[in-house]
């Protein structure tokens, strides 16, 4: 009897201390940003760059797709998309946390998106809060919705990239 108590004990206190360990420390920074910048490697490659406008909008330099030159530049509006300008905005304005524990990535395949944000002090700074690189999910898909909208754009006629 004494055994299955001291058993019982040890397992509660062991799944006790898992779970302390496996909670992370609060970690935050928030900074107000002149630029984020996109890259998506591997599958479904994508780097952009957006700025904040003379006009207070927001201009998107789409540099690179499927591992081909885009160049195509298009402008971010209250109006083009309120949900994705605001959370732009906010990110802009350092409102939200970039800061959280970030998983390795282990495979040498796959794909794998980074958002980097340059501060006033021009310091770069990586998203590692996985909440917030979720919700900025929603700014890489307009900007995939406006290079297919695009008409200037003809990767058939693109250069190959050069490393």
């Amino acid at each position: 009897m004494n055994d299955l108590r001291t058993l019982s004990l040890t397992c509660v206190m062991l799944l006790l201390g898992c779970d302390s360990i496996n909670e992370p420390d609060q970690v935050e920074l928030f900074v107000p940003v002149d630029v984020l910048e996109w890259r998506t490697e591997g599958g479904g490659n994508l780097y952009f760059d957006v700025r904040r406008n003379t006009q207070g909008d927001f201009t998107i330099d789409v540099i690179q797709q499927g591992f081909r030159p885009v160049g195509v530049t298009v402008t971010l509006t209250r109006e083009a998309s309120l949900p994705v300008y605001d959370l732009v905005e906010q990110v802009f304005q350092g409102k939200i946390n970039i800061a959280g524990l970030e998983s390795p990535e282990y495979l040498p395949t796959g794909t794998w998106t980074h958002v980097y944000l340059v501060d006033r002090a021009n310091q770069r700074h990586k998203v590692t809060s996985s909440h917030l690189r979720g919700e900025l999910r929603a700014l890489r898909y307009w900007v995939e919705d406006q290079i297919s909208a695009s008409s200037s754009t003809n990767f058939s006629n693109a250069p190959e990239p050069t490393n």
